[in-house]
């Protein structure tokens, strides 16, 4: 077991890079094995993730969901790690999920570039499976951390999020087929979790992120709350009174703004499509996330949803 100074210092160490062009050096890559520290009744761990939508050289649509997520992360448990890409391009509907893909890659860095690419099988929705190649070239803005919880950044007990805005192209060939990505606009993330364990320390989460093709900023909500209610509940919800993990902002090149700045969250109304669905068992809850489409027509825009249950 670390010694307490050596828990704090390696905190620090992973800390996310400040925003650019201060990050330009900083590097986002999926966690190394064996890296989840536990110290006492505190654990590490954390998530690298992607948002995108796009257009496809025959005018179809693109939207990519990908995430790769440590070790005992959200909850300190073996079932809670995570890989996992959806993939809509055209008409297709592609899956690839696991406790860990490793020819997932998801990266930024050196300097505003920005990696995510998938070469291997995927399934359809039918259960079949597909040969898939997938890959984009991003220039990302970078912003600073947030910090969700409490204390602040070299000293808090929560999440050190992080959202870089992404633009770039790339390519998707399926069963030998390829065909362009004329343009990609989306979202990358990486949270840093310092947390406790136990019942009473398990928390929810509900999350959209939204964007449209060619858009200029992606619209980003999400809140936190304890995932257990009664008793169990309390010490979860006396953390985060005061709404310490929260935010709505408007993600693009310039500062982030509070709100929906292009008026992308779903309207009063508006039809809200599933597209696909990973549902994963992370130990004390179920994490769903949801590819969905919202509108029609040229209002027409993606989103990724998540949501955690508690097992009943």
């Amino acid at each position: 077991m670390p010694a307490a100074s050596e828990f704090l210092e390696q905190m620090e160490a992973d800390s996310p890079a400040p925003a650019t062009p201060a990050g330009r050096g900083a590097i986002w890559r999926r966690e190394r094995r064996g890296r989840a520290l536990v110290y006492g009744p505190f654990y590490r761990s954390g998530y690298l993730g992607a948002f995108l939508v796009g257009t496809l050289e025959d005018g179809s649509d693109l939207a990519v969901v990908a995430g790769s997520h440590a070790r005992h992360y959200p909850y300190f448990h073996p079932l809670s790690k995570w890989d996992d890409l959806l993939v809509a391009a055209g008409s297709e509907r592609l899956l690839i999920a696991g406790r860990r893909v490793s020819s997932l890659n998801i990266a930024l860095g050196p300097s505003e570039n920005a990696t995510v690419a998938y070469h291997g099988r995927a399934f359809r929705t039918s259960g079949a499976a597909v040969d898939l190649n997938l890959h984009l070239e991003l220039r990302a803005t970078v912003h600073h951390p947030r910090a969700e919880g409490l204390g602040v950044r070299y000293a808090l007990l929560g999440m050190q999020w992080q959202p870089a805005f992404v633009r770039g192209s790339g390519s998707v060939t399926l069963e030998g087929r390829r065909l362009r990505i004329e343009s990609a606009t989306g979202l990358m993330e990486r949270g840093s979790l310092i947390h406790l364990r136990g019942r009473m320390f398990q928390f929810a989460f509900h999350y959209l992120a939204v964007a449209r093709a060619g858009g200029e900023t992606v619209y980003l909500r999400f809140s936190t709350a304890a995932l257990h209610r009664g008793l169990a509940g309390i010490p979860m919800r006396l953390m985060l009174a005061g709404n310490v993990a929260r935010e709505e902002l408007s993600i693009g090149k310039g500062r982030p703004a509070p709100g929906d700045r292009e008026q992308l969250a779903p309207q009063p109304g508006e039809a809200t499509e599933p597209v696909l669905v990973h549902r994963v068992d992370v130990g004390p809850a179920y994490l769903s996330r949801e590819l969905v489409r919202i509108g029609s027509g040229e209002g027409r825009r993606y989103g990724l949803r998540q949501s955690i249950d508690a097992r009943v």
